[in-house]
């Protein structure tokens, strides 16, 4: 049976090409490179990535890098910023789906994915 870490948070280390949005109380890093040794040093054969809201608020790219880098070890998700309107509007009048959808193609557009993720 395959272990699986449900919730792990990657960053990488505060600099001018990826700023963090506030400071870490914490690690420097934990990149997706740290992550998977972690992971292979304990065993663990995937994990669900969140991407960090404190390090980066609601731009996912790094945790999108992380998973196109390493695509059979992480799944990802991804704060959204509920004040896109026309998300919301669709959302709340159950269309879900073509909310999903477009949420999934912001993304793909904005991180320019190599991979497309059913929704």
């Amino acid at each position: 049976m395959p272990v699986i870490d449900v919730q792990v948070h990657p960053f990488d280390r505060n600099h001018p090409g990826r700023p963090w949005a506030s400071p870490s109380h914490g690690l420097d890093s934990a990149t997706g490179e740290e992550m998977v040794a972690a992971m292979n040093s304990v065993g663990v054969d995937g994990a669900i990535m969140v991407s960090s809201f404190s390090a980066y608020e609601y731009d996912p790219s790094y945790a999108l890098e992380v998973y196109n880098t390493y695509p059979d070890k992480f799944r990802v998700v991804t704060p959204v910023d509920a004040t896109i309107q026309r998300l919301t509007m669709w959302w709340r009048n159950g269309r879900r789906r073509q909310a999903r959808a477009a949420f999934a193609y912001e993304c793909a557009t904005a991180c320019r994915w190599t991979r497309t993720i059913p929704v």
